[in-house]
Order: C-alpha cells, then sequence, then structure tokens
C-alpha cells in the first residue's frame, strides 16, 4: 500500500492488523449481501476501533483501505433504508443497526476520502432526500450532520446539494436548536455568494454553537457534550458562517472573540485549532465595528504576533499575519507613491510593457489567484512575459510578509488579473487582497 511508505514498522503492524480486522468484518456480508451477515455484531465492532485512532498516516492508510471495498457503502444503504423505512429483520434490532450506521458516517469526521467516496457514490444524495420526508429528530440529526461534514471537507458535495437549498433553509428554521446550528452549519458551505442572506443566524442558535464551542474545549476528548460537535468542528462553521456580516456583528456581541483568544492563548490548543480560531479573527476583522472592537484587545494582539513570530507552522502564521494585516490596516494606499515623481521614460502605475531604463518605475500586471489554480496562471504568466510585460506573480516575487507583498503588488499594479473561481472566492487571502 503506497500510503504506508511513510510508516514506522510498529505503524505498519498496526495498520495491516486493522486491515485484517475489516476484511473479518466484511467477509460474511460479501458472502451474502444481506443484514444477516451482522447478527453477531457488538458495540466492539472494527469500525468504532478506526474512529478513535489519532490523526496521521497510519490511520489514514486504514481508512483508504477501507474505502477501497464497496461493500461498506452497500452496507450502509442497507442499514439505513431499513432504518428510515422501519424495514428492520426481526433478527436485528433499531439500536443495533443505528449503531453501525453512526459507526460508519462517523469516519467522514476524519476523512477526506471517505467523505469523497460517501458523495460520489450517491448515498450523500440519498440521505438528503429523504430529509424531505417525515424523519425522525434523530434521523434529522443524524442527516444534516453527515451533510455539514461532507461539504466541510469536500468542494464536489457543496454542488451535489446545491438543489436541496431550500429544505436545508426550512430546517433551519426549527423550534429545535441543535436542528438549526446543524441546518445552518451545512448552509454555509453550500450556498453561493448571493445567497449569504440565507445563513443569517439569530441569537439562540448562535449561543447554542458558542456553547458547544466552549463545552468541546472544556472535554478531554475535544468532543461537545452539547451536540456532539469536535472543537474543529464548531470553529470552521463558525468561519463560514461569518461570511454573512450581520453574523459577525452577531457573533462579536455574544462573545464569540472572548472564545476563539481563548483557544490561541491556552497551551492545549493544537495547530489546527490555532489556525481556525486566528482565521475566525481574520473574518471577524473584515466587518469595521468589529475591528475597532478587536484594536483594543491588546492581550489578543499580542498573542497573533507571538503565535506568528514563534511558530513552524507556514498555515497559522499566514492566518495571524491576515488577520494583524486587517485588524491594523497596516498598508496605506497612497504612501506607496508620494513623494515620486516619474522621471524620464516613466510613463507611470499605467505602464506594463518592460522598461529597462535606469530608475524606472514600472507597473505591472498583478495576477490573483487560489493556489487550486496555480498550473493554469503560470501558463498565462508565461504567455504575457513572452509578450514582454510585466507581470507579478506570488511565486517568484514575494519575500517577508505574504500580505504586505500582496498589497504593496495591487497597489502597484497597472492591471490586477483575477482568476475566479469557487475557491477563490472562499479564500481569505484573495479577499484581503481584493480589500486593500
Amino acid at each position: 500500500m503506497d500510503a504506508q511508505q511513510n510508516l514506522t514498522e510498529e505503524q505498519k503492524a498496526m495498520v495491516e492488523a486493522y486491515c485484517h480486522g475489516i476484511d473479518e468484518f466484511l467477509v460474511s456480508f460479501k458472502e451474502s449481501r444481506k443484514l444477516e451477515a451482522f447478527t453477531l455484531i457488538d458495540d466492539c465492532n472494527i469500525l468504532d476501533k478506526i474512529y478513535p485512532l489519532k490523526t496521521g498516516d497510519a490511520k489514514s492508510a486504514i481508512i483508504k483501505y477501507l474505502v477501497s471495498y464497496d461493500e461498506i457503502f452497500e452496507i450502509f444503504t442497507l442499514v439505513w433504508k431499513s432504518l428510515v423505512h422501519e424495514n428492520i429483520p426481526y433478527f436485528l434490532d433499531s439500536e443495533t443497526l443505528l449503531g453501525l450506521a453512526v459507526s460508519i458516517t462517523n469516519l467522514i469526521d476524519c476523512s477526506d476520502e471517505f467523505a469523497y467516496a460517501f458523495g460520489e457514490k450517491g448515498l450523500l444524495t440519498m440521505v438528503i432526500r429523504d430529509l424531505q420526508t417525515n424523519l425522525g429528530d434523530g434521523h434529522i440529526h443524524h442527516v444534516l450532520n453527515i451533510i455539514y461534514n461532507c461539504c466541510r471537507r469536500i468542494p464536489e458535495n457543496r454542488v451535489m446539494c446545491r438543489e436541496f437549498v431550500v429544505t436545508l433553509q426550512e430546517y433551519s428554521q426549527s423550534k429545535n436548536s441543535e436542528i438549526q446550528a446543524h441546518a445552518f452549519l451545512a448552509l454555509s458551505f453550500i450556498v453561493d455568494k448571493s445567497e449569504i442572506h440565507k445563513i443569517s443566524l439569530n441569537e439562540p442558535c448562535l449561543k447554542f454553537l458558542l456553547l458547544a464551542l466552549k463545552s468541546a474545549m472544556s472535554e478531554p476528548d475535544g468532543r461537545s457534550r452539547v451536540g456532539s460537535y469536535s472543537t474543529l468542528e464548531v470553529l470552521q462553521g463558525l468561519n463560514q458562517l461569518a461570511i454573512n456580516d450581520c453574523n459577525k456583528l452577531l457573533i462579536v456581541k455574544l462573545g464569540g472573540i472572548d472564545v476563539l483568544e481563548r483557544i490561541l492563548m491556552e497551551e492545549g490548543s493544537n495547530d489546527e485549532e490555532k489556525l481556525w480560531a486566528a482565521r475566525g479573527i481574520w473574518q471577524l476583522a473584515f466587518k469595521e465595528e468589529n475591528k475597532v472592537n478587536i484594536h483594543q484587545r491588546s492581550k489578543l494582539l499580542k498573542t497573533l504576533k507571538k503565535i506568528r513570530e514563534t511558530t513552524e507552522n507556514c498555515d497559522v502564521k499566514d492566518a495571524c499575519s491576515g488577520a494583524l494585516f486587517v485588524i491594523n490596516d497596516v498598508f496605506d494606499i497612497d504612501e506607496e507613491f508620494k513623494g515620486h515623481t516619474p522621471t524620464r521614460g516613466d510613463r507611470g502605475p499605467s505602464s506594463v510593457k518592460r522598461e529597462d531604463s535606469p530608475g524606472h518605475v514600472e507597473g505591472h500586471i498583478m495576477i490573483s489567484y487560489q493556489h487550486a489554480s496555480q498550473e493554469r496562471m503560470l501558463q498565462v504568466k508565461r504567455h504575457l512575459e513572452e509578450s514582454e510585460y510585466n507581470v507579478w506573480m506570488d511565486v517568484d516575487k514575494m519575500k517577508g510578509d505574504i500580505l504586505d507583498s500582496m498589497a504593496k503588488a495591487v497597489q502597484g499594479a497597472s492591471v490586477v488579473l483575477v482568476c475566479m473561481s469557487h475557491k477563490f472566492k472562499e479564500s481569505q487571502n484573495c479577499r484581503t487582497g481584493e480589500n486593500k
């Protein structure tokens, strides 16, 4: 298995043991393709053992092996249909079947590969369609959580869910705070820019999410006893919901910044949690009223600076830099060109053609894009340079502070060429550049 190349011998042995357990788990089902294969299932089945494993290469290799079997998805389909249509075989009880369904869908929460397969094989569409029927609250919770985790992890799954926005909106108006929260979290990853108003939170729902976040932070396993969310799930969800400007204000009003600050300051927070807490601050700071509020929090600003200077994680460093950049408005649009008098042959900022004359201050074409589009934009860059245009692109122009370099590039550009994509619209780096 390619996924095992970087594993230690001990990890390889563990992976092999788990893969053997998966084979044993599926062998009876492969023969019958019926639920009778699970008459002897117990609470300690192999799926329950995979989920709590520490995130890393070994766990990824195990889940990759499981995903290679179509049978695991056939099992979920049979189990789900039996539960939803209350067509449970006499030799199995609903609690056993529900436990098996949860064991399978829990893996969506910890694996992009599993979440992608769940959508690609049609299971995501299947469970969403069942939302349009008369499901009980327990099944509604389960489906909404599946949708959220599938869409949180995999952009392709968001496209599949677009046709169900109206259905999810209906659930976002539920009287049940947990159902509301699930629905809003799912919607936040599905709606496009023109539909941001559809994720406007109410106070009870946001209070529920903040309570869930605090609960998760206080639990040893990092999973809330309110709504069963992990710390990371809530952080990512709040960051996405904060795209809505009304939500930005409400999050700050209800004390969301205090919680994010606590995550950044606590030694027990891991890099991924700090990353999303910093991104949350960054997102909230795009609202001017929030920016003023955050700017007055000296302890938070010192924490962001300290993390930026000490962390070895590039993503965390970038998020802290981005937050500080927006909060402080460090770059004055006019400062870059104050006092500049065009020299002979200098056509000023409007010039985009190359000039080799000494002292020439030239404009340029700045290429703004999201990293997933880099290969294509490098082709564009080469084409422009062959036509003797002066091109600025981050791959060979950035030195020092990334966002400061980007801001200067925007202000010095005669033309900004934007490679628009869905991922570009979601990128906080790109939005920061736009605002400057």
